[in-house]
């Protein structure tokens, strides 16, 4: 029973926190749709050597929602596996607050600087909803969101050995690069200041990671802690205020009370 209730602890944290996250990057998304810049000229040369793909992509809008869907699909399924197997097992507790720590950065630098999107892009919706990735022209360049996460979930692999993961997010890393470029979402520069920035961030975190492997199972615990109170004391859900010590008086007093009354 006591695992069960581990369990429901982490499935309602976790539906909790994805719930909160696409609230707040809503609000964001509207919010930086407000600040698009337009009439300012950026000259990329590497999107213009791959525009022959772009404008292939433009015109088989079939194809490319393919290619736009499978990334989207594998960064939610990446972050959400990674988020679960530091929730259960602790084992990748430098990725989650590495990718927290980069996204507070990246928040900051996109508030400071805003470059308008190429008159190539092409990076729209597919028609599955993302918890994770935005789509459609929004103030979201300075710096690479994509590059950095896969980046910090691949460094974290390395770190922790494990060869299958390592493997996989290595060939994510190469296809989600191709799909930023091709569809014309960041420019070399905003790619290359997210591999910079997602390595310093990890890098910085790994150094703390068993501070943090303590303070996420210390969680844990507070979570499971609270949600076997919710569900074995129904007195508290009446907002019963007490220490344990007088909640155990109130057990014992109403159990005396109901073993009076069946004697009866």
């Amino acid at each position: 029973m006591t695992n069960v209730r581990k369990r429901l602890a982490v499935l309602v944290g976790v539906l909790l926190t994805l719930t909160s996250f696409k609230i707040f990057t809503e609000l964001y998304i509207s919010y930086q749709k407000s600040t698009l810049q337009k009439n300012v000229c950026i000259y990329d040369r590497t999107l213009e050597i791959v525009l022959p793909v772009t404008r292939l992509f433009r015109y088989s809008p079939e194809i490319k929602h393919i290619f736009t869907a499978i990334d989207g699909v594998l960064i939610d399924f990446s972050i959400i596996f990674t988020g679960a197997v530091m929730i259960l097992k602790a084992h990748t507790a430098s990725a989650i607050p590495s990718l927290v720590f980069f996204f507070g950065v990246r928040s900051i630098a996109l508030n400071i600087v805003s470059f308008p999107n190429s008159d190539e892009y092409i990076f729209e919706s597919p028609g599955i909803p993302s918890y994770f990735v935005f789509y459609g022209k929004v103030n979201d360049l300075y710096f690479s969101g994509h590059t950095g996460t896969i980046l910090i979930l691949l460094l974290d692999s390395f770190a922790h050995k494990q060869k299958l993961r390592s493997i996989f997010f290595s060939i994510f890393l190469i296809y989600t690069l191709f799909i930023l470029i091709t569809e014309h979402i960041h420019y070399l520069n905003d790619i290359i200041i997210g591999i910079i920035t997602g390595t310093f961030v990890f890098l910085s975190v790994y150094r703390h990671r068993y501070y943090i492997i303590l303070m996420s199972l210390n969680l844990q615990c507070r979570i499971s802690d609270l949600v076997n109170r919710l569900i074995s004391s129904p007195i508290r859900l009446k907002g019963v205020q007490s220490s344990d010590e007088d909640f155990e008086k109130i057990k014992v007093h109403e159990f005396s009370g109901l073993n009076s009354n069946s004697r009866l």
